[in-house]
């Protein structure tokens, strides 16, 4: 009689067909984690900018002067400190609303994720891992 432990192996190795259809979910699978994973780095990134929104904001509120000098492109222009806040405003508006379309396209995917992973899963069982890999 086979030890629990030599059946638990060769049930783990079992040949499970693979239809059209389950490529075609496990491709699609592929395309939407990276298509997360893209989504994931656009936000952090959007966030990184909208801390420095916030910080140039505070440093406007903090100079004494009546102008501030404003870095655009590779070009630096004189504004004015109230001229220079709503530049800052109208900056970190627009990174807000595109950081909240991203977490909605991001939401959408992690669902959709979800759900491929489950039917993947309820096939594959052990034979397949969907799991991110974590960097080291």
């Amino acid at each position: 009689m086979a030890s629990p432990a030599v059946i638990g192996k060769s049930k783990l190795n079992e040949d499970v067909e693979i239809t059209q259809e389950d490529q075609k979910m496990i491709n699609d699978f592929a395309n939407k984690n990276s298509k997360h994973n893209e989504i994931k780095a656009l936000i952090l990134s959007n966030k990184k900018q909208l801390q420095n929104y916030e910080d140039a904001g505070d440093e406007i509120m903090l100079n004494d002067d009546e102008s501030v000098s404003v870095y655009i492109g590779e070009t630096f222009f004189k504004m004015s400190k109230d001229e220079a806040q709503a530049f800052i405003d109208e900056g970190k508006e627009s990174i807000e609303k595109e950081i909240k379309i991203l977490a909605e396209k991001a939401e959408a995917y992690a669902m959709e994720l979800k759900d491929l992973k489950i039917k993947l899963y309820a096939k594959f069982g052990t034979n397949i891992n969907l799991e991110e890999e974590e960097d080291s």
